[in-house]
């Protein structure tokens, strides 16, 4: 099949976009922009001048590349979309300045907005509680027909209990020793009523708790393991050392009552235990 000339191709092609009402584009420089371009002109009867062509110069004008409009450059496509995403980026903050969602109101709060924040949050923990009164019993149900049905109907909650806290590693058997040496023995204080006694105990592998025992000298009435507040050492509840008020040391005042007393040396806000060089 022998193609048509390219002057014969733009000429029925321009004919059929006048049939169609569709403005002639100016010629172009480069191949075919004068010549057969400068010649096209609209014609009297399109229709009979696209009627003209045989079905195979249709299909060849359809198909042909057209040089009246070059297509633009992939790069420079790219770069035109990139430009207007940028610019419509750039006008979205002033054109939604002073606007006003739907159900919603400008924030005209005045004074620290972070006190504001927080009372919220009380608010919402409070209300919270409130209502954690009425819908926990769902989440429990107890037996109490007997000591051991109620110890297997709450074992449920007392092991999600134990995987919300952490508490899911094997313990190791509990055994209590006292530990020191010459310069820190461990009877590190002792009075008319009772010791006391640096203590360790095994809780995971690899891993220790320490504290004070408080052992009275007669047969101890109760036992009691004393949890420190935040920031408060064993020595401070021992009454060993100053930092808490007489009244607060409750570890000294029951043992002096003849309760043997275990207080923990609890991981504190400081940087005593992080185990850097740097930090101690």
């Amino acid at each position: 099949m022998r193609p048509l000339p390219l002057n014969h191709l733009l000429s029925s092609t321009a004919n059929c976009l006048a049939r169609l009402g569709a403005p002639l584009p100016n010629a172009g420089d480069g191949p075919g922009g004068e010549g057969g371009l400068s010649q096209l002109k609209s014609v009297q009867n399109p229709r009979l001048e696209c009627d003209s062509l045989s079905h195979r110069e249709k299909i060849q004008t359809v198909l042909a590349p057209s040089l009246l409009t070059p297509l633009p450059r992939r790069e420079e496509g790219n770069r035109a979309r990139k430009g207007f995403l940028i610019l419509v980026l750039l006008c979205l903050p002033r054109l939604a300045l002073g606007q006003v969602l739907p159900g919603t109101q400008p924030l005209d709060w005045q004074g620290d907005l972070s006190e504001r924040m927080m009372d919220g949050a009380h608010r919402f923990v409070e209300h919270k509680i409130g209502e954690s009164i009425e819908k926990r019993q769902r989440h429990w149900k107890r037996d109490f027909s007997s000591r051991q049905a109620y110890e297997a109907s709450v074992e449920p909650n007392r092991q999600r209990f134990k995987k919300i806290i952490g508490v899911v590693d094997s313990r190791l058997p509990a055994r209590m020793e006292r530990f020191g040496d010459d310069d820190d023995p461990a009877l590190i204080a002792e009075t008319p009523l009772y010791r006391i006694f640096q203590v360790r105990w095994p809780v995971l592998e690899g891993v220790t708790g320490e504290g004070l025992l408080l052992e009275p000298k007669v047969v101890p009435a109760a036992y009691i393991a004393a949890l420190p507040d935040a920031d408060q050492t064993p020595e401070q509840l021992a009454g060993l050392a100053t930092g808490i008020q007489r009244d607060a040391q409750f570890g000294r005042r029951l043992a002096e009552r003849g309760v043997e007393v275990l207080v923990p040396t609890l991981i504190d806000r400081s940087s005593r235990w992080s185990g850097h060089p740097v930090f101690g």
